[in-house]
């Protein structure tokens, strides 16, 4: 394309480029990033506190103050980010402030962390392997600060790798059953050849209850029957976790 003044031999109409007649506003001093906006910029998460980040996270078009009492508002009330993460719409919206743009910043920060953690999953999921505390940590990402029990099933190849990871039964605070023709009729459904269970204790006791390990050893004999492996049964929590074929249980 020729220069703009070579398209016409005419003079253009200054009126079509009106010169401002006052200097260009200066930007709001709350629409500017804020310190820990500049440092997470800068690549250095790592020296930002909870509630930085939790600012951060529901800051959307809220002024920086507005914020931090929402984030101190979210803090209060479920103690640590990740339950910030792993909360229901419905309990994050019974704090004072928060919106919908809030709640799906936050729902989307935990999709992502429990995407970030599947990618890094080994390729065959063994306990005997020193990957394995990969898979503690994607089952952690999923479940660990519920504040209910929930049951997945990770649903595994002939070569131990994963198919799918599937939320089974959603349960109480201390209490979730598992229907255990339910997860077999989906391992033949997708064709799964091995299976790892994983449950939360929202109590923050890692130790499988009798009820884990007997619901465990059923599934397993029946599972067997039809050539599948129940490779483990994982209790997950915030900071601990324990394994069922670790313990010699199943």
């Amino acid at each position: 394309m020729p220069p703009l003044d070579q398209c016409s031999s005419q003079e253009p109409d200054r009126t079509l480029f009106p010169m401002p007649l006052t200097p260009a506003a200066s930007p709001h001093p709350d629409s500017r990033p804020s310190s820990a906006a500049t440092r997470l910029i800068q690549d250095k998460p790592e020296i930002l506190d909870e509630l930085e980040l939790v600012t951060l996270l529901v800051s959307g078009h809220r002024t920086p103050d507005q914020a931090e009492t929402l984030a101190r508002a979210l803090l209060a009330a479920f103690h640590h980010p990740d339950r910030i993460l792993a909360s229901s719409p419905g309990r994050l919206r019974a704090v004072p402030g928060m919106d919908n743009d809030a709640i799906v910043a936050i729902k989307t920060a935990e999709a992502l962390a429990i995407r970030h953690a599947a990618a890094r999953l080994p390729t065959n999921v063994n306990p005997m392997l020193n990957d394995y505390n990969t898979v503690i940590a994607y089952c952690r990402s999923r479940i660990a600060h519920k504040p209910h029990e929930e049951l997945h099933v990770l649903y595994l190849d002939k070569k131990t790798r994963l198919i799918a990871c599937e939320l089974h039964r959603t349960g109480t605070i201390d209490n979730v059953a598992a229907d255990l023709r339910d997860i077999i009729a989906r391992a033949l459904q997708i064709d799964a050849s091995g299976l790892v269970l994983t449950h939360n204790h929202p109590s923050g006791d890692p130790h499988p209850s009798p009820a884990d390990v007997q619901t465990t050893k059923k599934l397993k004999t029946a599972a067997t029957c039809l050539d599948i492996r129940v490779i483990d049964h994982i209790v997950i929590t915030p900071h601990d976790h324990c394994s069922l074929a670790a313990l010699n249980l199943i």
